[in-house]
């Protein structure tokens, strides 16, 4: 099967952080990549090559794909998005011609999770407390509570990729869990041994 035409699009920058010569390398193995990065602004000036392209490799500051970008790559199948979120170029029209759009919002959750867990353990621990003591030159120990997660209810608003990974991992600790949601069902809810809650309730109740 003969290898297809592909470009990278993105920002400068973030095109190095997300592929670099190793990576592009191993890609080139399997596609022909085009060497040079093209800047989501200028892409006009590059209409040669992706008149040929039938794949995008994108991180941030992925030109839109509107009717233009469209028109000038009527080959384009699919793009590969070293990223989370698409919503900022994807568009109908692509959606209409059938390009497929992978991104790395599973991955890309992971490491976010894990910060957001850190930092509702320091909040238990009252670590921000002591921070703002200590930068006051107070007594650190002064008046401060630290109970830590256990037994203590935790609110979630949303869960998106990175809402649904907090709350597989709090599951496995002895906290209650609530989640506001209204674009998922309390069934799912449910299973992720969670309470759904109204906003205003998940305020209300997410203390120590």
């Amino acid at each position: 099967m003969p290898m297809k035409d592909a470009v990278l699009i993105g920002s400068s920058w973030a095109l190095d952080l997300a592929y670099p010569p190793r990576l592009r390398e191993a890609l080139g193995r399997r596609v022909r990549l085009h060497s040079v990065g093209i800047e989501a602004s200028q892409w006009r000036t590059h209409r040669e090559v992706l008149a040929d392209a039938h794949l995008i490799f994108s991180t941030w500051g992925m030109a839109a794909l509107d009717a233009d970008l469209l028109a000038a790559m009527p080959r384009l199948e699919a793009v590969f998005h070293a990223a989370g979120m698409v919503k900022s170029f994807t568009s109908v029209e692509a959606v209409r011609r059938g390009v497929v759009i992978c991104s790395a919002t599973a991955a890309n959750a992971i490491p976010v999770a894990e910060f957001a867990l850190g930092s509702i353990l320091l909040g238990f621990k009252g670590f921000w407390g002591f921070q703002r003591s200590m930068r006051n030159l107070e007594n650190p120990q002064a008046g401060v509570s630290v109970p830590g997660i256990y037994g203590s209810t935790v609110g979630l608003v949303s869960l998106s990729a990175i809402g649904r990974r907090v709350a597989e991992i709090l599951s496995r600790h002895s906290v209650r869990l609530l989640v506001h949601d209204p674009f998922v069902s309390s069934a799912e809810i449910e299973a992720l041994k969670a309470e759904a809650v109204p906003l205003d309730e998940l305020f209300e109740r997410s203390v120590w």
